[in-house]
This record gives structure tokens, sequence and C-alpha cells, in this order.
């Protein structure tokens, strides 16, 4: 009874984080920050904080970082917390700021260049995605007038006739500074993350940005199971046929193969008129019909026995078996459209 009581008295313990995708009212979400790269190259990816924005440092001490699975490493994911966007489980957020920086000309320039070259960043929240761009690049150099730039200010007439000049020969790149996270719930648990990024400024050397965040919560009937589904749409991945191409790729496949049957016939056609004499010709010809000619005589390199014929048998099981687990998978892939974990198709394979 003693020991009943023991364990009676010992307070239970219940864990609420991204592991268990359960949290308390008002818990701390935490936000984390994945890669970043231009989205004409997909394969081309950085780290966030590679981006040169105040939010978040490399060697930011209250980031931490989270580890990787092999799939989650093949893909390229990095993941870093961003400490200075303190999202709470249930509980919106006005509008907040996050950190202000003032653009040096390296850093104005190297922002240009990102944005003009359309990069995009991910971020994960509860492992859920989130895509954004970085900023936009489709004002012109209008943006620049002082008035625009900063309400109330005046200029001098020449700026103003210089930039009205530029207008039609330059673009003006802007970046967002401010995002929008809309949160759907159900009880405990998270089930869709929404970010919209809007006030875009433009990117000059002198310029001052304050990047903010805001945060509503919504109910939803949507279940646990069925968060992914949002990302896995069929109709998202649909793509119309191409039926053309591939009867022109399948007709050029057949012409391919009738062309080297075609000279493979005229090349071996003396040879198979030799091996097919007739005996009593071959009991003539005895001498010459023995010798191997034409391609029978790479008959001994072809069914020689390799040197290290263990070896060779070693590689061949486990390519062989490596190329049927890739298949396996991709047919599975192809037939299942279940999502288990970020990275988790790198890891099987």
């Amino acid at each position: 009874m003693r020991a009943y009581g023991l364990l009676c008295g010992i307070p239970l313990v219940v864990v609420a984080d991204d592991q268990t995708h359960h949290y308390y009212d008002n818990e701390e979400l935490v936000l984390w920050t994945d890669k970043a790269g231009p989205y004409h190259n997909p394969q081309e990816t950085y780290e966030y904080a590679q981006l040169g924005l105040c939010e978040l440092h490399a060697d930011d001490p209250d980031a931490l970082r989270r580890g990787v699975s092999i799939g989650e490493a093949l893909e390229g994911h990095e993941f870093i917390s961003s400490p200075k966007i303190q999202l709470k489980f249930g509980s919106s957020i006005p509008n907040t700021e996050i950190c202000s920086m003032e653009l040096d000309a390296d850093t104005s320039s190297q922002l240009d260049v990102l944005v003009k070259d359309n990069y995009w960043y991910q971020l994960y929240l509860d492992d859920l995605p989130i895509w954004a761009f970085l900023g936009e690049h489709t004002g012109s150099v209008d943006a620049l007038l002082p008035g625009k730039l900063f309400p109330g200010a005046q200029a001098a007439p020449e700026v103003n006739k210089t930039a009205k000049g530029l207008k039609q020969l330059q673009r003006v790149t802007r970046i967002y500074t401010h995002r929008h996270f809309t949160l759907a719930r159900n009880g405990d648990q998270l089930i869709q993350v929404d970010m919209e990024t809007a006030e875009p400024v433009a990117i000059v050397p002198g310029a001052k940005i304050t990047f903010t965040y805001s945060a509503a919560w919504v109910e939803t009937t949507s279940t646990f199971a069925e968060r992914y589904d949002r990302y896995l749409e069929t109709k998202f991945f649909e793509h119309k046929v191409h039926w053309f191409s591939i009867v022109n790729s399948f007709m050029l496949c057949l012409f391919l193969v009738a062309v080297v049957g075609v000279i493979l016939m005229k090349t071996l056609k003396k040879d198979f008129a030799r091996y097919s004499m007739a005996e009593a010709e071959e009991l003539y010809n005895m001498d010459k019909a023995a010798d191997d000619i034409g391609w029978k005589q790479v008959g001994g390199d072809v069914f020689r026995r390799p040197t290290s014929l263990h070896a060779f048998c070693i590689l061949l099981s486990a390519g062989s078996h490596i190329a049927v687990c890739v298949l396996v998978v991709l047919l599975l892939c192809c037939c299942n459209s279940s999502y288990k974990q970020r990275g988790s198709t790198g890891t099987e394979l």
C-alpha cells in the first residue's frame, strides 16, 4: 500500500511539443527556418541565415539547431529556430516588431541580387511547411522618389527629374517586411498554417527596414490525419499529358531499334551463312570452320571467368538489391499518396 501511495503521489508529466504534436494553450511554438534559394533552380539552396536579414544570424546564441535524418540531409534541410518570432498556441498576436536594420551599400546590393533572382525561403511550424518569396521586383524607379520612400519628404527638382528619366530603364526591388500567420487548430493540435507577406519596402542604401509579424488563430474541423492532404492534392500535381511527345518518343525508339537491327544483320550475315552450312560442307571445310571467325572471336572475352569472382557476385547482387528497392519505393509512391514524415522517402532508400 505504501508503494502504491508513493506511485500515486508522483505527478504525471505530459510532454507537449512538436514531437508529440499536442500543445497547451499559450504554449510557445518553435518556428524553424530551413533553406532558401532561387526559384528557378530548386537544387541551389542555402541556409536561411545566409540571407543577411537581422532576424537571424548564424552565430545567434538564442537560435537552436535541429538534427536532420539522412533523407532530410539529402534534400538540403537545415533547421535553425527563429527566436525573435514568438508564436503561442491558440494566442493571436497583433502587429509586433521582429527587428530593424539599416541597409548599407553591400547589404542593399546583396538583397537586390537575391530579389532579382526570385529567392524564396522555407519555414516549418510543427512540421508543416511554409513557403514565401523574399521580395518583389515589379516596381519602377518612381518608388525611389523621396515622397514615396519617406512620406512627407521633399526632394530637389533635379532629383525628381533624374528619377523620372530612369523610370523606363530600371526596376526597383522591394523586400517584404511583414508576415501574417493564419493558424488553424483542432483541440490541442495544429492543423493548418498559412503565411502572407506584405508591406514591401524599396531596397536602397540608407533605407531603414523594420520587420514585423502578426498571427491569428481559427478553429477547424479537419483532423490531424488530414492536415497533409492539402499538400498532396492530386489536382495540384496534375498536368496535361503530352500524348504527341510520348508517341513521338516511342516511334523514335522503334526507328533506332530497327536501324541497329539492320546494321547487325548486314554485319553478321556472312557469319550466319557460314555457321549454317550443311553437315557435308562442314566436314569438307573442317579446317576452316573450326576456327573462330567474325563476332565469335569475342567469345573468349565474354565468357571469361573474372579475376575476383566473389567480389563481382557481391557487387552484382548488391546493385540488383538497390535497384529493386528503388523501383519498389517509387512504385509505392506512385500508388499511395500517404505522407509520413519529411525526408522519409530518402531515408528509406
